[in-house]
């Protein structure tokens, strides 16, 4: 239609190309008119739902010829898989001709070339749809299927190839395998359907045929090609007429199939993991009275029932929450803080807050068990999601934030490799809906336990680089309690508003970096001491008055250099507007050591940088 490689362009826009680089500014002139037609395996209704099908090819031979290409991945003799959409094959047909009627004459005589035998498909449907006059004069509607479909279904259509008797579908799915599609699936391996048509099992049920039922015997056959669930009976159940029976899966879609006799189950000839064709035999049922009534079918239902499935995930969930880990929170109550959870949740509207990867455990499989990491380090130490902020005051949209929390409970708040990327996803989509962010950042920064991933250093991450591009495209608030240093204390510092404790110590370098470069040991709360005696809410706006230093001598010793801040504080707030207020505080009196280092004196730069002015 326009000549343009689709694929190569996509490529080219990954790899940083524009539509103008390209060319691609403008819209390409079109030539002619272009059909795609979808063949599926599929049988279709009056009401114009599609039940799904399958079998064996008995004979299968595409189109071909000028304007027709055929993109199929079937041949004489395959056996199909229901574990694949129902997509058999892709007809597409285009002409340069201007008239779109010439196109549509086309695609119905490829389609009438499309020899396929076996299966029940979708083919003359679509030669109906081709060959109707309101289709050919574009004339359609998005309603028109919904009134003209019953008129498409049971047409018939020239047969332009050279021809074999034809089988019926049914006679195809049956004689192939049985009725079964020949693969037990395992629902924990997601490489399992790659086994299909090599099972013994699937070789096992060719052989042999349905045995015809006894007297008095009902049978329940799978009404659409699929996999089996689960069962809801056993041997001996008595059943009553309509009563559920057991589950398929077919086009991604759940259905219950019922029983349709009253009796007690005599055989069952599936078991979950199947797939099977449809017609198969599914259940036996020995019809007669059975202590089960019809009148259960019309008992109260229980709305408050959690079902075994669902239950698992709620619980899984709840590992997570406070209410799981009372020893942690025991330590933070020893310490006079809140947990993380409890600050998103007075933050956030009640019932607001959406979180984002919740069930997600530390990298650390090689070292430690799966239930311990599960139950030692939900969410890899990183409460995040979106949730509404004042939404009395705002519309759900402008009261809509991205909420992150470093939870010190889990490996001291420290920076690991999922918690990196679930920071990369926040971070994108705060970028995306333009969502201001509030990030509580107590933390030790980064975490060097992890041992899952392939990189060298731990630093192949983005979610620096894309907070700092939020800056000056949304708001910004950091929010500190406690220890914050490194890789948390680079996040905070970027941030336009930083909020925090009087017991906060921010620093870029903690002690073990203090140590390792050479200037001593330090405890925590000696390394990066916060100042100010008030509460006090401030930016990373420039100061317009910077505390003054002391005017002892300039020293070159690292010791001498750490120590040498010490100086009394300016009485006036260092001010960046009305909004951007910088709060400074005096210093304490301790004295300067090489045990002691000095406290920081503008708070300001103590959470962009660690270190005094």
């Amino acid at each position: 239609m326009t000549g343009i490689d689709l694929v190569r362009t996509q490529l080219e826009i990954a790899a940083g190309a524009t539509l103008d680089t390209l060319g691609l500014d403008t819209p390409p002139p079109t030539r002619g008119h272009a059909i795609q037609l979808r063949i599926n395996m599929e049988r279709m209704q009056p009401d114009g739902s599609a039940h799904p099908t399958g079998g064996t090819l008995r004979a299968f031979s595409p189109p071909s010829g000028p304007g027709v290409r055929c993109d199929t991945f079937g041949y004489t003799g395959y056996t199909t898989s229901p574990h694949y959409d129902s997509l058999l094959a892709k007809v597409v047909c285009h002409t340069r001709s201007t008239r779109f009627e010439d196109t549509v004459a086309l695609a119905y005589r490829a389609l009438c070339e499309f020899q396929i035998d076996g299966v029940d498909t979708n083919l003359s449907y679509l030669q109906a749809l081709l060959h109707h006059p309101d289709f050919v004069a574009n004339r359609i509607t998005t309603s028109f299927l919904g009134t003209a479909s019953e008129a498409l279904i049971g047409t018939e259509h020239p047969r332009l190839f050279a021809g074999t008797e034809t089988t019926t579908p049914a006679d195809g799915a049956r004689g192939a395998r049985d009725g079964r599609a020949g693969v037990l699936v395992d629902s924990d391996d997601p490489l399992a359907v790659l086994a299909h048509g090599k099972s013994e099992r699937g070789a096992a049920a060719a052989a042999g045929a349905t045995p015809d039922l006894a007297e008095g015997i009902v049978a329940v056959e799978a009404p659409m090609q699929g996999t089996i669930v689960s069962l809801e009976v056993d041997l001996g159940d008595e059943v009553y007429a309509g009563q559920a029976v057991l589950v398929m899966e077919a086009m991604k879609m759940e259905h219950v199939i019922e029983a349709g006799a009253s009796g007690v189950v005599r055989a069952i000839g599936v078991e979950p993991g199947e797939a099977i064709f449809e017609g198969h035999r599914l259940l036996e049922i020995e019809e007669g009275n059975v202590r089960a009534r019809a009148e259960a079918r019309d008992a109260a239902v229980d709305l408050d029932r959690i079902r075994p499935d669902l239950e698992e995930v709620l619980d899984r969930h709840a590992l997570g929450h406070d209410a799981a880990r009372p020893d942690a929170v025991e330590r933070r109550r020893r310490t006079a803080q809140r947990t993380a959870r409890e600050n998103v949740e007075d933050l956030c509207d009640d019932g607001s807050f959406v979180e984002y990867g919740p069930m997600v455990i530390a990298a650390q499989r090689r070292r430690r068990s799966v239930q311990d990491l599960i139950e030692r380090t939900p969410a890899d130490g990183m409460i995040m999601g979106i949730g509404r902020v004042n939404g009395d005051r705002f519309d759900d949209e402008r009261s809509r934030c991205a909420i992150l929390s470093y939870d010190y409970t889990v490996l001291a708040g420290t920076q690991g490799q999922q918690n990196h990327r679930k920071k990369d996803r926040m971070f994108e989509l705060a970028e995306q809906w333009r969502l201001p962010i509030v990030f509580f950042t107590e933390g030790g920064g980064g975490r060097p336990g992890d041992t899952d991933g392939l990189s060298l250093i731990g630093l192949d991450v983005f979610a620096f680089n894309f907070f700092a591009k939020l800056s000056g495209l949304v708001p910004l608030v950091a929010v500190n309690s406690g220890y914050c240093f490194a890789g948390n204390a680079a996040l905070l510092g970027c941030c336009d508003v930083v909020i925090a404790t009087e017991n906060s110590n921010i620093g870029m370098g903690g002690p073990a970096m203090i140590e390792g470069g050479g200037l001593g040991v330090f405890r925590p709360r000696r390394s990066a001491r916060w100042t100010c005696r008030f509460p006090t809410a401030w930016s990373t706006s420039r100061c317009a008055t910077r505390p003054k230093r002391s005017r002892s001598p300039r020293s070159t010793s690292p010791t001498s250099r750490a120590r040498s801040t010490t100086g009394s504080a300016p009485t006036s707030d260092c001010s960046a507007g009305s909004f951007r207020r910088i709060a400074c505080g005096s210093t304490t009196s301790e004295r300067s050591s090489p045990s002691s280092p000095t406290p920081i004196q503008c708070s300001r730069f103590a959470a962009a940088s660690g270190s005094g002015w």
